[in-house]
């Protein structure tokens, strides 16, 4: 059922992406960071918009405003499903076996505590990313840094099953 909306969602960023190879396609922004003040290419896409609607009044800051409660609400509900699924999955069964039945109220608190200790984790790492050069290359570090295991035990249990 995600094929349709992730197709989508990848469509619409490729075609982006080519609208500006379109717009800067004589002209690299970052190689002129002289003139244009772009030091890393993940400074194209606000620099784009500031750019081609400063002429017209609010929509600069309706774009970045909509990029940020794009990204906000993504990174709210991902921090808010991890510390939910920390508590119901590993707190709660160790509570329970060693001292009782917990409280909702307790899991409650201790969800909202959670999201507080992720997001805080979340934004001190931010700050260890601060020299990447490319949000693309730090994704594929950390995509391969889980996939690679991943795929050891895939192999394993697959070799294993062909040798009897």
């Amino acid at each position: 059922m995600s094929i349709i909306p992730a197709s989508l969602s990848l469509v619409s960023c490729l075609t982006f992406g080519l609208i500006l190879y379109s717009v800067y396609y004589h002209c690299d922004p970052v190689l002129n960071k002289e003139q244009t003040g772009i030091k890393r290419y993940d400074q194209i896409i606000p620099a784009f918009i500031v750019n081609k609607f400063s002429s017209i009044p609010g929509m600069t800051g309706i774009c970045i405003a909509g990029i940020f409660s794009a990204s906000l609400s993504t990174i709210s509900s991902c921090l808010n499903s991890a510390s939910t699924v920390t508590v119901l999955d590993f707190i709660k069964p160790l509570y329970e076996r060693n001292r009782g039945v917990i409280s909702d109220r307790k899991v409650v608190w201790l969800v909202k505590i959670l999201s507080v200790v992720y997001g805080g984790a979340s934004i001190g790492l931010s700050f260890c990313f601060l020299e990447v050069r490319s949000l693309v290359q730090l994704m594929n570090v950390f995509i391969s840094a889980f996939e690679g295991p991943v795929l050891a035990v895939f192999l394993t249990e697959v070799t294993s099953y062909i040798i009897t």
